[in-house]
């Protein structure tokens, strides 16, 4: 089995499918001016506008925590400064760790753990993707154009009796046990071929959603190597919020956020790699493959070729949890387990944000002016995706928001999304609402950077949304990078899904199975009616379905019912003088 093939979407299906062929990056993505390497084979390479850092690692009883200065060049000439806030390295959140039945004990630390740390703003190789480089990369797509088109094309036509037959064939073929066997003996070996355990890349895949959700594969790193120099190259626009990551020497801001990689992203990563000397890369990105940015001799595991027959076998346990976040972090952990023992017990981290004071004073800023306080009762709802598959039907969003605000606490306010890539979206669900709600609604701008509105998340009393970035950085624990302030994580996540396999990137706090997100608060998932999905619905970039029919049918009581019922929950007791009022109105 060869590196993976690219061209797909986050669930990234067609790799693990194709594994023999391989993405052709643009001839410009391999024409980079790469530094020359380090002389000092531990000294962290160069390949931002770093300008200072200093040794970062105090300690906190048994757990790791992190408080460094860090400064950047902000590209004008002049250089920004922060702290990285002092924060153990595990999360106590108990609805985290409710299902996940490891040893919680005491983390076992080397005394030997101190090591330089750097937050790198983008390399400078990695400029825009557009007209004048090329675009996107070329990668080879042909294969898994045609395979998804005539799945596409086989469910169009014979609905239900089309998605039996994929959901017969293809995990049989590539998610039975004997290739998943495979495919982790493939990795080991890769690893046995490290001659030193001291520097490691990690590679998230380019979405915004994604590095969030990878995170905790920097945590399998330390369980064995606390003292490592690990590398996070991920998407540019989330970069604000994983900085000050404590399992992460240096955030690399290298993809610019296409549907597939551009050649500057492609040329950025293989200078990281040829500068950076690594011991070990792993990859979660499907879109590049080894060749394209490391020689042969590079130690290179990639979690979709590697372990995706793994997940595929998952799905067949509905008591197991096989979420993407959790089976990264049990990946890397096998993967080096072949080579040395672990100096800390597995205790699954779950997935971070750090906040900047800025971000967290932008959020407070809106929440104010929309009229927010302690005792208001909040919704925010985002009403986008990045896939006309995970797209909920404009109408049953109309209903679900007015089903919700009708069932709510009568002085529930509503943050609505005003939309990205369904530009717009909001205000036209604000549009559609009966009088009486719209009052009680605000929406949130399109020009609201990522930090702030992820920082407002956390205003919420319930986060509602489709499979999307927004949905991660919701279930995300929330810190403050200079610890000044002290978020509440007291949000409850309730998604909803179509095409995609909600126990892969879903969060539910009482359900088997399921990954609860890591918020002092519970998560509920939900999966609407569809006569077609099957296995190959992964995939959302190649699907060419003519008639989608991911939410076929849609409960939207079920889902305002949950809502309202955690409202009302918290809400009686915060809040006596709008219980009062209903009492009496009722």
């Amino acid at each position: 089995m060869t590196a993976p093939a690219g061209g797909l979407i986050h669930p990234k299906l067609a790799t693990i499918i194709s594994a023999t062929l391989r993405p052709k990056p643009h001839a410009d993505a391999l024409q980079g001016d790469p530094a020359h390497a380090p002389a000092d084979r531990h000294r962290v390479p160069e390949t931002g506008n770093v300008v200072h850092e200093e040794h970062d690692v105090c300690r906190f009883g048994g757990n790791r925590g992190a408080m460094s200065a860090y400064g950047y060049a902000d590209g004008r000439g002049s250089e920004r400064w922060g702290v990285i806030d002092p924060v153990p390295y595990q999360d106590h959140s108990p609805h985290l760790h409710r299902q996940l039945r490891h040893n919680h004990g005491a983390l076992h630390v080397p005394p030997d753990l101190l090591g330089p740390r750097r937050v790198v703003q983008r390399s400078p190789v990695a400029t825009r993707c557009g007209a004048d480089d090329g675009g996107e990369a070329e990668v080879s797509t042909r294969i898994q154009q045609i395979l998804f088109a005539a799945s596409s094309r086989l469910t169009d036509t014979f609905p239900v009796l089309g998605a039996r037959l994929l959901d017969a064939t293809v995990p049989a073929v590539w998610g039975n046990g004997p290739m998943s066997a495979f495919c982790a003996r493939r990795s080991q070996g890769i690893a046995r071929r490290m001659r030193a355990f001291r520097r490691f890349l990690i590679i998230s895949d380019i979405h915004i959603g994604d590095a969030v959700v990878v995170q905790p594969a920097l945590a399998a790193v330390r369980d064995f190597f606390p003292d490592a120099t690990i590398d996070y190259a991920i998407n540019r626009a989330v970069a604000p919020l994983i900085e000050g990551s404590p399992d992460a020497t240096r955030v690399l801001p290298i993809f610019d956020g296409g549907a597939l990689p551009c050649p500057a992203d492609v040329a950025a990563l293989r200078s990281v790699v040829e500068t950076g000397r690594y011991d070990l890369c792993v990859s979660f990105c499907a879109f590049i493959a080894q060749a394209d940015i490391a020689g042969p001799g590079q130690p290179f595991v990639n979690f979709v070729a590697h372990h995706g027959a793994a997940i595929l076998c998952n799905e067949k346990d509905a008591n197991r949890i096989n979420h993407f976040s959790f089976e990264g972090y049990r990946f890397v952990r096998e993967v080096l387990g072949a080579v040395a023992a672990p100096v800390r017990v597995e205790c699954f981290p779950g997935a971070r944000t750090t906040y900047s004071d800025a971000a967290i004073e932008g959020a407070a800023r809106f929440a104010a002016a929309a009229g927010l306080s302690p005792n208001t009762p909040v919704v925010m709802y985002n009403p986008d995706t990045a896939s006309r598959f995970t797209l909920m039907p404009f109408d049953a969003q109309v209903e679900l928001v007015q089903e919700i605000a009708a069932r709510a606490p009568r002085a529930t306010a509503i943050l609505l999304g005003a939309g990205h890539t369904a530009a717009g979206i909001g205000e036209r669900l604000l549009a559609a609402l009966p009088t009486a709600v719209q009052g009680a609604v605000r929406i949130v701008p399109r020009s609201m950077s990522l930090d702030v509105y992820a920082a407002l998340i956390d205003f919420a009393d319930v986060f509602v949304s489709g499979d999307t970035g927004p949905l991660h950085l919701a279930a995300a624990r929330r810190y403050a990078r200079s610890g000044r302030h002290q978020f509440r994580n007291r949000t409850a996540v309730l998604s909803f899904f179509g095409a995609t396999p909600p126990r892969m990137s879903g969060y539910a706090s009482l359900r088997p199975g399921y990954l609860p997100a890591n918020q002092d608060a519970p998560s509920f998932c939900y999966q609407a009616a569809s006569p077609c999905r099957n296995i190959t619905c992964l995939n959302k970039l190649f699907k060419t379905c003519a008639t989608p029919r991911c939410f076929a049918h849609v409960e939207v009581d079920g889902l305002a019912a949950a809502a309202a019922a955690h409202l009302h929950s918290l809400r009686f007791s915060a809040a006596p003088e709008v219980e009062q009022r209903e009492q009496a109105d009722g």
